[in-house]
């Protein structure tokens, strides 16, 4: 008996945020190559378009560009109106927004609207489309937290919140679809060479010798779907993880945290408490 691939799981069609550069990126082509049509979701409307006549050209599949804001409510519902039309099997919502700052001098603005794409956003996407997978039995639904949400490290405050969020709703999600056919993945990729992370770090320090790349994240995500509810992609977050956020005192684990943060990024570091 073959071994069924993802797109016997998933397919026909997959739905990708973010899907311009980064982590997204690199799923819609590797999703691509699997034989998945895609629809592509950014606001980088150049961006979409590049990589949409790429996919098309070398994979040879279906790929809808569909360039917008996901926090704006008319955008959304054209996502939503897909969800009737077209057997979407897996949704990977990969859009975000970071920064890196003390919360209080940062502009509040910007943080509400990382609030609103990571997680408002992300229950109307997981709630619009994984009830149709739950309905089919079979879909895949993938969700990016960040090592920040077991963390809660200190200058990432509030996108560290929302990434919680989001990996608090993958989980439960797991244990409540899989019994419906559906799988949730929380996917925890930590420090990833991507547009998204250099933008939001002004000296990137020490950091860049940690960089894994976007396409080994997917990778080790795509395999890691179905089988468990969290994909923590580098060995060193695994770490990380188990002893700052389950084994340490929470504040022992904040310190350290914070010291941490000082060592990637030396222009935090000269920030006392």
């Amino acid at each position: 008996m073959s071994k069924r691939t993802l797109i016997d799981v998933y397919g026909p069609t997959a739905l990708v945020t973010g899907a311009a550069s980064g982590i997204g990126a690199a799923f819609a082509r590797q999703l691509a190559t699997q034989g998945f049509s895609l629809i592509m979701v950014d606001r980088d409307a150049p961006g979409l378009a590049a990589l949409a006549a790429q996919l098309r050209a070398g994979a040879h599949v279906s790929v809808d560009a569909l360039p917008g804001d996901l926090t704006s409510a008319r955008f959304v519902q054209q996502l939503t109106d897909l969800a009737d039309t077209r057997e979407i099997g897996l949704v990977v919502h990969s859009a975000g927004i970071t920064s890196m700052g003390e919360f209080l001098a940062m502009p509040l603005e910007p943080q509400l609207k990382a609030i609103e794409l990571h997680c408002v956003v992300t229950a109307r996407l997981m709630h619009t489309f994984g009830g149709p997978m739950r309905q089919r039995g079979r879909g895949g639904l993938v969700l990016l937290s960040s090592n920040s949400a077991m963390l809660r490290a200190p200058f990432v405050a509030n996108y560290a919140a929302t990434k919680a969020y989001t990996l608090a709703l993958g989980e439960a999600l797991y244990e409540e679809l899989r019994e419906h056919g559906v799988d949730v993945l929380a996917l925890v990729p930590g420090m990833t060479d991507t547009p998204l992370f250099a933008a939001s770090q002004p000296v990137m320090g020490r950091a860049r010798s940690f960089m894994q790349t976007p396409e080994d994240v997917v990778a080790g995500a795509l395999v890691a779907l179905g089988k468990q509810p969290v994909y923590i992609s580098s060995a060193s977050d695994r770490m990380a993880a188990n002893v700052l956020g389950a084994l340490l005192p929470r504040e022992v684990a904040l310190k350290m945290a914070r010291r941490s943060m000082g060592y990637f990024f030396p222009h935090l570091a000269d920030k006392k408490p």
